[in-house]
């Protein structure tokens, strides 16, 4: 686990303007998240497990998983990664939010 982390650390000593970024989720993760008794359901096809990690100070950061499309990636732009890591906290007026109560709304 500690080799994701630094991996993490070395982006955000490499890019200091940023505070989040997408990544996809390294197994060490998953294996930590099994030994603590939790478990991760299959993600849709076209989907994988991704970490969106915010650096609330530098050296304080928050990861986050989700179910991220394939097909965007490297790394989506900062203000993709900050709304992403708002509307996995719950915030309600994110761009993500409003396009998925818009999705939601049509199925039903």
């Amino acid at each position: 686990m500690e080799a994701v982390l630094d991996k993490d650390r070395a982006f955000f000593r490499g890019k200091p303007e940023r505070t989040t970024r997408v990544r996809w989720t390294e197994q060490p993760e998953i294996d930590a998240l099994i030994r603590d008794g939790q478990s991760l359901p299959a993600v849709p096809s076209g989907y994988r497990w991704a970490t969106v990690v915010h650096q609330v100070v530098p050296g304080g950061r928050i990861r986050r998983l989700c179910a991220w499309p394939e097909d965007q990636f490297p790394d989506p732009p900062e203000a993709v990664c900050l709304d992403l890591f708002r509307f996995l906290n719950g915030e309600p007026d994110t761009t993500i939010g409003r396009i998925e109560t818009e999705r939601r709304r049509r199925l039903h």
